[in-house]
């Protein structure tokens, strides 16, 4: 009957353990574990296993229980349906004002409201935890300011990872892995790492183009393939980051160079944003720790920041709808108050920018894209 029940509610509904229920509501009242057995007409290590979790109280038992506690049915299994899409749109709405009217903290307060409300809804604490963790990437806080906030963040994509939808345990995973790497914590990282699927070597996207252009559909299949390229872009961007990263740790500055040289290229072959262009050459030219040619690439990459990228002038992205919601200026707006604060404070405080930090020109920079924030 225990399974059954349990299988139920974890099945059908989000719920808080019901043994937390008992245990809260018992010491409410005042009453010992031996005072609620006795009422029940159970033993005293029943109740205890209630509380622990090891057991579930007979459901002929609930009622009564129920009663004791000075509860209802509902309260008592804590039967309660969980959030819409709609509705988890609407939190993820509010947690991104709350934040920008009251601050990092208040939001903070208000995530943890919402997952205390839904605590087994993964899809929702998910959506929360990339959130907030945007919220502090974009916040420009030092790394050690952060760290109390990661780790509550940390917190909720594990238990994002623990819920029963399969794909956002993958997401979920996949965040952890990141953030454990960046905390050196490789071993977690790995456990996480191996938690995650192997990808599926079936392009499910092209196939689905092909299907659309033998169907006539020859714009749903330009727009697919469009969405992919860019897809596949980002995704070659990441992987040739990580070969310069290689190349540096390994002392072959000319080969970290050469993949430089060749991601430049590709961003502007591709018709990619300029900002793209500029992210391993500034890499490669602060290992070499060279000054002018550090600051030429900050400045290019700073003003390709908040430079909105006009992906629908080239061919190869024309399909890709942009907002109509928001101009060219206010998007400009938007990236010089977002964007740029945590580009900021990379240059001003990761250690390998420390060859720059006495130069004036250098300062001016900083200060001059600080006033635009």
């Amino acid at each position: 009957m225990y399974l059954q029940i349990r299988n139920f509610i974890d099945q059908e509904m989000n719920f808080m353990p019901i043994n937390q229920v008992i245990r809260e509501k018992r010491k409410e009242h005042g009453f010992t574990q031996e005072q609620v057995a006795d009422y029940l007409g159970v033993s005293a290590p029943a109740v205890n296993k209630w509380e622990s979790g090891a057991s579930f109280p007979d459901i002929a038992l609930l009622s009564p229980l129920a009663r004791l506690l000075g509860t209802d049915l509902n309260t008592l299994l804590c039967f309660r349906e969980g959030p819409s899409q709609q509705e988890i749109h609407a939190m993820i709405t509010d947690l991104d004002t709350n934040v920008k009217a009251h601050g990092i903290d208040e939001g903070f307060a208000a995530a943890i409201r919402y997952v205390h409300q839904y605590p087994a809804n993964g899809p929702m604490i998910h959506q929360i935890a990339m959130l907030l963790d945007a919220k502090l990437l974009m916040s420009g806080m030092k790394p050690e300011e952060k760290r109390a906030y990661e780790d509550r963040v940390l917190a909720l994509y594990k238990q994002a990872s623990e819920c029963e939808d399969s794909q956002t345990q993958v997401n979920a995973r996949f965040m952890l892995a990141s953030k454990y790497m960046l905390r050196t914590e490789y071993e977690k990282a790995q456990n996480m790492l191996d938690l995650l699927p192997e990808r599926n070597e079936i392009d499910k996207k092209k196939l689905q183009a092909d299907l659309y252009i033998r169907q006539g559909r020859l714009e749903d299949a330009a727009l697919l393939l469009e969405r992919k390229l860019q897809t596949v872009l980002f995704e070659i961007l990441n992987l040739l980051t990580g070969l310069t990263d290689i190349e540096l740790k390994e002392g072959n500055i000319n080969n970290a160079a050469y993949i430089a040289e060749i991601s430049a290229s590709a961003a502007k072959l591709f018709d990619q944003w300029d900002y793209s262009a500029y992210i391993i050459p500034l890499q490669v030219a602060a290992a070499r720790e060279d000054r002018e040619e550090s600051l030429s690439i900050i400045k290019s990459i700073l003003q390709a920041l908040i430079t909105p990228w006009d992906a629908q002038s080239s061919p190869l992205y024309s399909r890709i709808p942009a907002s109509n919601e928001v101009s060219r200026e206010q998007l400009q707006e938007t990236l010089s108050k977002k964007a740029l604060p945590p580009l900021l404070s990379e240059l001003e405080h990761n250690q390998k920018y420390a060859f720059l930090w006495p130069d004036k020109e250098f300062q001016q920079i900083i200060k001059h894209y600080r006033s635009l924030c």
